[in-house]
């Protein structure tokens, strides 16, 4: 017998893993308990609440702490003849299948011009706080902001929100079975005051019930960006597991919307004050964008009809 027990390694997840130890030491007999903290995997099984338990690929309990008596009671199941329901009310057959159910409300894929333009409640800076992050969770809903400085010359930007399409793809049946719905707001930052509004700090940017999916800001020489501003710009550069990208790799915004709703992506509120980089961008483009000086002139083209 094989028993799972997934979380991403808080307290709750480290006190189910050692109530099922406990019980699995007390019990004996051929039992093996495995921790899995992989995110994607979670996501592949449909565990969207953690900590989380599986008994021979059967899902027992999610999002909360089983207590021993029915650990026990689910061990002495599974050593009974097999049966195709779990106590989840998920149908299973064999290996655990992620359940698909229609979402009662659809999955919205906006693109607006600013935080809170849309139906949807976007996270606009500073982040949520601690007990609204909790409420959102609790109803089930999920706001992505996409910010960006330019999505027809900057090769950066464009990159990331195609691959930022293509991880919610990937997301969208996890997303479904839960009944989560996905609110993306796609954020063209064309002024300071805009950039002061989102505290950006870095193009692109994606961020997750206001949190940023990435733990650190690096940025490199962007020619693109450059030549719509006339002077030397950085962008962001992503750093996965140890290597840096331009472009984001899918998996690694899976990682960082889920470890964003598993709350594994700690948000510190910041003074801020805008990066001396943006500034550059907006004074150059600003400067490249304003119109010529009308000239005057004396002389017979100075007047309405010019001989």
């Amino acid at each position: 017998m094989k028993i799972k027990v997934f979380g991403p390694g808080c307290a709750r997840c480290t006190e189910t893993e050692k109530l099922v130890k406990e019980v699995v030491a007390a019990k004996g007999g051929n039992i093996t308990v495995e921790k899995v903290t992989d995110m994607k995997e979670m996501m592949l099984h449909g565990i969207m609440s953690t900590p989380a338990v599986a008994v021979d690929g059967v899902i027992k309990s999610k999002g909360k702490i089983p207590t021993k008596e029915e650990i026990a009671a689910w061990i002495s199941d599974m050593d009974a003849p097999a049966s195709n329901a779990c106590s989840c009310n998920n149908q299973v057959s064999g290996e655990l299948t992620m359940n698909i159910i229609s979402t009662q409300q659809p999955l919205i894929f906006g693109d607006t011009g600013a935080c809170c333009a849309s139906a949807a409640p976007s996270c606009p800076w500073p982040p949520q706080s601690q007990s609204d992050t909790k409420k959102s969770f609790q109803t089930k809903e999920v706001a992505i902001d996409f910010l960006y400085l330019d999505l027809n010359t900057c090769e950066r930007c464009i990159a990331t929100g195609v691959t930022l399409d293509e991880a919610l793809k990937l997301l969208t049946p996890a997303f479904q079975s839960m009944n989560y719905t996905v609110h993306v707001n796609k954020v063209n930052i064309t002024t300071k005051e805009l950039a002061e509004q989102y505290h950006f700090i870095s193009s692109p940017t994606i961020r997750v019930n206001g949190l940023d999916i990435c733990n650190e800001v690096k940025e490199s020489d962007c020619k693109d960006c450059g030549d719509l501003c006339g002077d030397s710009v950085d962008c962001r550069v992503f750093v996965y597991e140890g290597k840096e990208y331009e472009q984001p790799p899918a998996a690694m915004i899976v990682d960082g919307i889920l470890k964003a709703i598993y709350g594994q992506n700690p948000c510190k509120a910041e003074p801020y004050m805008l990066p001396r980089n943006l500034d550059r961008y907006f004074a150059g483009k600003n400067s490249v964008s304003a119109p010529a000086s009308t000239v005057p002139t004396s002389g017979c083209c100075s007047g309405p009809s010019c001989c």
